[in-house]
């Protein structure tokens, strides 16, 4: 980061010197011998100073969504917590086959193992397994369980009267990026709304599709009820999505 403004203090520098040239109708210096050089100079300090604004972030694109991106995923998150300095993870998992990797690959971070509200799938029934639990708090990581952000008492009148609520729309709203990509944003809200994580302050999330992990974003997480408030910042990497066939571009 310091290097970064040096970069941009010594470039501004540099334009200032070149605009008082301008200013007073003289050269720059023995090599630049007219005004018009002076100016095509300005332009390309003007073009240094832009790229300098830029942040370049490599994203990956898997070919297929599932499982089998799992590992990638989590090298590619880890990777980009080392160089953004960040500490905290959220992770989704069902089993908690995904929560117990990402745990392990995560040691010494604070992690955020966020599973299925019990009944999700039929009443009583926790999907995440006893054993999977064991290994993801062994490995020094959190777990929440709790209703779902998109889709508590919405989903029963979905149910029961056969019409979407304001949540599950948000829900299928948010599946246009992909599976993965409506679980990190309700992921974080979960977590925000247990005080687990902090809202503004930017955390890496992971999910995926169906089971596994195969989409990674860098967010700043919000409450529930604020929404709109939440920022996608870095989206890491993700399936890339094809179109239905029969459908063209």
């Amino acid at each position: 980061m310091h290097v970064h403004i040096a970069l941009i203090d010594t470039t501004r520098a540099r334009l200032l010197c070149h605009l008082s040239v301008l200013q007073q109708g003289q050269n720059a210096t023995p090599m630049i011998g007219s005004t018009p050089q002076v100016v095509v100079s300005l332009c390309q300090l003007i073009l240094e100073v832009q790229e300098m604004s830029k942040t370049m972030v490599q994203g990956v694109y898997f070919e297929k969504p599932g499982r089998g991106n799992t590992e990638q995923t989590l090298q590619i998150a880890k990777t980009r917590a080392k160089e953004l300095g960040m500490r905290t993870i959220l992770v989704a998992t069902t089993s908690g086959a995904t929560g117990v990797r990402a745990a392990e690959e995560f040691r010494g971070f604070n992690v955020v193992v966020v599973t299925h509200s019990t009944g999700f799938k039929q009443p009583n029934v926790q999907e995440l397994t006893e054993e999977h639990r064991r290994a993801i708090e062994a490995a020094g990581a959190k777990i929440l369980t709790c209703q779902h952000a998109l889709g508590g008492v919405g989903r029963a009148v979905r149910k029961k009267l056969g019409t979407y609520q304001l949540e599950e729309i948000i829900a299928y709203t948010l599946r246009v990026l992909g599976e993965g990509m409506k679980v990190v944003c309700e992921v974080a809200m979960m977590a925000a709304d247990a005080g687990l994580v902090r809202t503004g302050e930017p955390v890496i999330a992971i999910a995926g599709t169906g089971r596994g992990a195969d989409t990674a974003v860098v967010l700043r997480p919000a409450n529930a009820q604020a929404f709109f408030d939440m920022r996608i910042v870095e989206i890491l990497c993700k399936p890339r999505l094809d179109l239905p066939k029969g459908k063209m571009v």
